[in-house]
């Protein structure tokens, strides 16, 4: 595997973390993942490919939807994202790629992941019903 080369030789600290960051500790399987053309998960070439998508929230965003509830003069938001890594520390599922967060304010409230994008939008869609059920 080649290293990156991104830092000077005196960040000899810097470019050890890199190299620890990218080791997959179960090598039979995929650990960094992109999105194809038609939202399909599929393993990255490395992790600077991965890192690309990473840093780019609107291209890994599934869907984002904001609840205002007056009563509590406070917003509930449900976000839903491609992870990138793959969330499936068993070595034995199917990758667990993306992620539905439920936030009251700023607080976390409940997590949900999902393997495929379309379960992805299901969830998001079945929190967003459950969510103004209970406060909309």
């Amino acid at each position: 595997m080649g290293e990156l080369q991104l830092y000077s030789e005196g960040h000899a600290e810097v470019k050890e973390h890199i190299r620890l960051s990218s080791v997959n500790l179960f090598p039979m399987r995929p650990m960094w993942y992109i999105l194809d053309e038609n939202k399909k998960p599929v393993p990255a070439k490395d992790i600077v490919q991965a890192n690309r998508l990473l840093s780019d929230p609107d291209a890994r965003r599934v869907a984002i939807d904001k609840i205002f509830v007056e009563d509590y003069a406070i917003a509930i938001t449900i976000s839903t994202v491609f992870l990138v890594l793959n969330h499936d520390h068993s070595s034995k599922g199917k990758p667990v790629l993306f992620e539905s967060m439920t936030f009251m304010g700023d607080q976390p409230e409940s997590l949900n992941r999902y393997c495929t994008w379309q379960e992805a939008e299901a969830g998001h869609k079945k929190w967003l019903i459950l969510s103004k059920m209970s406060y909309g």
